[in-house]
């Protein structure tokens, strides 16, 4: 998977909200990174659970703002946010077993965070603005 950085396209306008994004990115890209170097299995488990526990944080505050502005794509916005926990913790799971990180997982999560960013998160960022909310 090539290294992905980050471009003015993934704004969100929310300042927040795009500097957790930015930190997400880098967190994946330290995982791959460490993937691509064949670190061992407890460097790249600690480099997942920090991405896991980034991933939570973020959402935790994304969502408590969405809510905090009655948001109504909320509900929906959380929904997506939990089937990519649920599959991160699969990911993390089959390493803790034994199982190599492929490049499907990372570009997986490399992918669903760009487009996550581009389309929903875009779609927040447009309606915190247009409510003059920040």
């Amino acid at each position: 998977m090539p290294n992905s950085n980050w471009d003015m396209q993934y704004n969100t306008g929310v300042g927040f909200v795009d500097r957790e994004h930015r930190q997400l990115l880098e967190s994946i890209q330290s995982v791959q990174d460490a993937a691509n170097a064949k670190k061992d299995r407890d460097e790249i488990l600690f480099l997942l659970g920090r991405l896991v526990d980034d991933t939570n944080v973020h959402f935790n505050s994304e969502e408590a703002t969405m809510a905090d502005n009655h948001y109504s794509g909320t509900v929906l916005h959380a929904l997506k946010h939990r089937q990519l926990l649920e599959q991160m913790n699969s990911f993390v799971l089959r390493i803790d077993h034994g199982a190599s990180l492929s490049g499907f997982s990372l570009g997986f999560l490399n992918n669903w965070l760009l487009f996550h960013v581009q389309e929903a998160d875009h779609f927040f960022g447009l309606w915190l603005n247009e409510h003059g909310k920040r």
